[in-house]
């Protein structure tokens, strides 16, 4: 798994590409704790390059929708294919966080 984060303002967006399973949600969380020492406002996460997201994976979802939300900021995920898209729903992760598909 291929993680980017690039800053733009008061925004960090994060790109995805490859499975975000055990290893890549690890690779992730760290690139996470890296960006949550700088302050924004929201996170953007575009999955256009994520080709399956795990139970782990989802787990991070989940954290950083929490260390976000505790700022008082958002999170965005953007670009996600429906193959993605339709297990989150069905965990009704959508009603935390916006989930726009491709």
């Amino acid at each position: 798994m291929v993680c980017e984060i690039v800053r733009i303002g008061d925004s960090a967006r994060i790109t995805i590409k490859g499975v975000v399973d055990g290893q890549g949600a690890m690779i992730l969380k760290e690139r996470f704790r890296d960006l949550s020492h700088d302050q924004f406002d929201e996170l953007v996460i575009d999955m256009a390059g994520v080709s399956r997201v795990g139970s782990s994976g989802l787990g991070d979802l989940l954290l950083f929708y929490k260390a976000t939300a505790a700022r008082q900021g958002s999170l965005r995920l953007i670009r996600t294919p429906a193959a993605i898209t339709a297990p989150m729903e069905e965990r009704r992760l959508a009603t935390l966080f916006e989930i726009n598909g491709d």
